[in-house]
């Protein structure tokens, strides 16, 4: 495949420098969008004919995430404080988790990732399927359709500008940014995104989200919600039934929500 992201080689191994990742989009007809970055059209063909993962694209900002005691291990996350287009008023964590990538082994895939957060009381980004997609149009319509895993809405500061706009008719509560589409292999991750329009326009029109401050709703989840997501998602990969207690998972994530609620400078 070719590159979709800055890799450099090492010892017969490509390996992927965490600053350099990038994920480009499908081309969709009648969503192209000026200036943006495109796949390749045969890393689409592979995408589209392989056993890949669709995640929701989450509304929030790129970080790395690192532990000073493991210099081997990269999580990428996106930080959900500030409101950027999409307002969300039922977050569990103030970090969601979209990829973690180790040194001398590559990334992990969506299983494995579930894994390590059940281990360390993080989430991971909602999955919402695993299959093959032999039409790119289905892309376009699973990104229009489907229901985000948080309660969202258009940023309020926006709204109030926006009220009068056609921009909000043509969109519905807990709707999401896009998806992306992810293909790992021997710890190498290929991947495409869709991303809605919409968002497009509306930083066209208004500007960008750092010109409407606003601050998403982030409050620890009950046991319940913790559990009922977590059981979506293990099922999705076919893990109903894994060797953790949810329970013990939980308390580590709510012995966490503090310490990550409040990080400021403790990632790169």
């Amino acid at each position: 495949m070719q590159k979709l992201f800055g890799e450099k080689e090492g010892k017969g191994e490509k390996m992927i420098e965490p600053n350099n990742y990038e994920i480009r989009r499908f081309f969709i007809p009648g969503w192209e969008i000026r200036g943006k970055k495109y796949l390749d059209s045969k890393i689409e063909r592979d995408l589209l004919n392989k056993l890949v993962y669709i995640e929701e694209k989450v509304d929030g900002k790129f970080t790395i995430l690192r532990n000073p005691e493991d210099e081997k291990r990269f999580l990428f996350a996106e930080d959900m404080r500030q409101t950027h287009t999409i307002y969300y008023k039922n977050l569990p964590s103030r970090f969601l988790i979209f990829d973690i990538y180790k040194k001398d082994y590559g990334f992990l895939d969506p299983t494995k990732r579930m894994e390590l957060c059940l281990e360390t009381g993080l989430i991971p980004v909602p999955l919402i399927y695993i299959g093959r997609i032999l039409q790119k149009n289905a892309l376009k319509t699973i990104s229009q359709i489907h229901v985000s895993a948080f309660e969202t809405e258009l940023n309020p500061k926006m709204r109030k500008i926006t009220k009068k706009s056609n921009m909000l008719n043509s969109q519905r509560k807990n709707f999401i940014e896009g998806i992306v589409v992810k293909l790992y292999e021997d710890g190498k991750l290929y991947a495409g995104k869709v991303v809605n329009p919409l968002f497009e326009e509306i930083i066209d029109k208004l500007g960008r989200y750092e010109d409407f401050y606003h601050r998403n709703i982030i409050k620890p989840w009950s046991y319940e919600e913790y559990k009922t997501y977590f059981q979506k998602q293990l099922m999705k990969l076919k893990k109903a039934h894994v060797n953790f207690d949810l329970k013990e998972c939980y308390e580590i994530y709510i012995s966490n929500f503090d310490f990550l609620e409040n990080a400021e400078k403790t990632f790169k």
